[in-house]
């Protein structure tokens, strides 16, 4: 059921920076849609993933553990690469593992390392929402 990898990028306002995480173990389901409006072609793309974790919502990245944190909380901290958040509107996830996934700095991209990203590549996709469930320890990250 879990058989798929993504790639989190964090954005990390205290550095300007991007930090990835490759997740494996992780299941997506990605619905397209087109529809025509009086306004013209209107298109839709809806992301969801289901990320297994520790009780304490712990997850297990391919470079070890990863705490999370609210996203206020990761803004600030001091070792954002030991850390995750799913921050809508900020965060997103790159289906399948990122090539050279390191920290980027946002500012070496002219309008953003985000823009650059979904410019450039398929599957990439902003968080939306995201839950922690505890009984079957796990989150659910929504997309577009």
């Amino acid at each position: 059921m879990h058989t798929q990898t993504i790639t989190l990028w964090n954005f990390h306002r205290e550095s300007g920076m991007w930090y990835p995480t490759v997740i494996e173990g992780v299941s997506c389901w990605v619905t397209g849609a087109a529809a025509a409006s009086l306004h013209g072609g209107n298109s839709a793309t809806s992301f969801e993933a289901s990320i297994p974790c520790t009780q304490g919502g712990t997850i297990i990245s391919k470079g070890g553990e990863k705490r999370y944190f609210p996203p206020k909380t990761y803004a600030v901290c001091a070792s954002p690469d030991k850390c995750i958040t799913f921050a809508p509107g900020v965060d997103f996830i790159a289906e399948g593992e990122t090539e050279a996934a390191v920290p980027i700095r946002d500012a070496d991209y002219e309008s953003g390392f985000y823009d650059a990203m979904n410019n450039s590549n398929d599957g990439v996709h902003l968080l939306t929402s995201s839950v922690y469930y505890g009984l079957i320890p796990h989150y659910e990250i929504g997309g577009k």
